[in-house]
């Protein structure tokens, strides 16, 4: 209908032109002025939206309302009405129901107006210029459908948007769980190849070499190692599961480091496991960096209700200070993420210096209730 209206206009005001011609001989070429008038206003209806504005577009209904109700109460009901049904046609189509219910009464009463004083005879009954108004049902039918299908395509851009938005948020995060990871490889092998060949250069200095060739082994070592942490990290952000008991036992393995498990382990999440090894080995970095010889034990309780893990670590001895090597101070941070990350809560801080055991120590603990296990399922 869209493609054709524009023809069936000319059509129509063509065959209502022919039909007046006799009378346009008589003197009445006012009509077929109207008639030009009217189907030029409705065959804007083709133009598009961005050269003619909504208010536009009222106005042109307005003056076109006007002008087929002009002609349908001078000419009646036959072709000369047929300007006024369009009108109302694209009125309930174009515009709201109030708006286009105002341009469809102005029609029928300038028409009813006309042919009450103005029309030379009486070809139909006042009352007929009221069936205009049976075009607004098939109008309002597809106005009502645009606006379902507009409301519908809202919903969908809503959807991709969020979807997106979605979408963006899991890059981030995870994005933030492959630089932990990162982070904590990095510091928990290369802080360890640090010490050794610090102590390598140091005791090399010192003529001891036999003991400066065991730091290096071990430095040779560390690195083997982090290279297979490198590769568990990449295996856990594939999906793959770990057994975080074993995983930590090999973690922690200084020869002043210690290792208890209490309880029994039972299935847990992936990303329960993974965070457990995690926060593990980076206790372990952070107190052989700052306190390197320092006592330190590692303690992972299965209770029925949440899973605990808990690094104390003693205070630095006074002459392995000059050993320590500089903070990048994103350990603590990554921890608290990965804690938040499934609904875990961490605590960290300084030991009092009359705590029974590791006086001014540190302690890292990592409390995972089992409420949330069905949740990080």
């Amino acid at each position: 209908m869209r493609v054709l209206q524009p023809f069936l206009v000319v059509a129509f005001a063509f065959a209502m032109i022919v039909t007046l011609r006799q009378r346009v001989s008589e003197g009445e070429a006012f009509q077929v002025v109207l008639i030009v008038v009217s189907a030029s206003l409705l065959l804007t209806v083709t133009v598009s939206d961005s050269v003619i504005g909504s208010r536009s577009r009222l106005l042109i209904a307005i003056l076109a309302a006007i002008c087929a109700g002009v002609i349908m109460g001078i000419g009646g009901q036959g072709w000369p009405g047929t300007f006024s049904y369009m009108v109302a046609l694209h009125a309930s189509i174009r515009f709201q129901p109030r708006i286009a219910a105002a341009v469809i009464t102005l029609n029928v009463a300038v028409a009813i107006v006309v042919q009450l004083f103005w029309a030379p005879v009486d070809i139909t009954p006042w009352w007929a210029s009221l069936l205009v108004f049976v075009g607004v049902i098939p109008g309002m039918a597809r106005y009502t459908r645009r606006q379902t299908l507009a409301a519908a395509d809202e919903v969908v851009r809503q959807s991709k948007r969020a979807a997106e938005s979605e979408a963006r948020s899991r890059a981030l995060g995870e994005r933030a769980a492959i630089a932990r990871d990162i982070h904590d490889v990095l510091a928990h092998s290369l802080s360890g190849v640090s010490m050794q060949l610090s102590l390598a250069d140091a005791l090399f200095d010192s003529d001891r070499t036999d003991e400066g060739r065991i730091a290096v082994r071990t430095a040779r070592q560390l690195v083997v190692t982090g290279l297979d942490e490198a590769r568990a990290a990449v295996q856990t952000l594939r999906g793959d599961t770990i057994d975080p008991v074993s995983a930590i036992s090999r973690i922690v393995s200084g020869p002043t480091e210690t290792f208890a498990v209490i309880g029994t382990a039972g299935p847990m999440p992936g990303r329960w496991a993974h965070t457990l090894v995690r926060i593990a080995q980076e206790s372990v970095t952070n107190a052989r960096r700052h306190a390197p010889g320092a006592p330190l034990h590692v303690a992972l309780t299965f209770a029925p209700f949440a899973i605990d893990l808990t690094a104390r670590s003693g205070a630095r001895p006074r002459e392995a200070a000059e050993h320590t090597t500089a903070s990048s101070g994103l350990g603590l941070v990554g921890m608290r993420e990965r804690a938040e990350s499934i609904g875990a809560t961490l605590d960290a801080g300084p030991l009092p210096a009359d705590d029974h055991g590791y006086p001014g120590g540190w302690s890292v603990r990592l409390r995972i209730p089992c409420a949330n296990h069905e949740e990080q399922r």
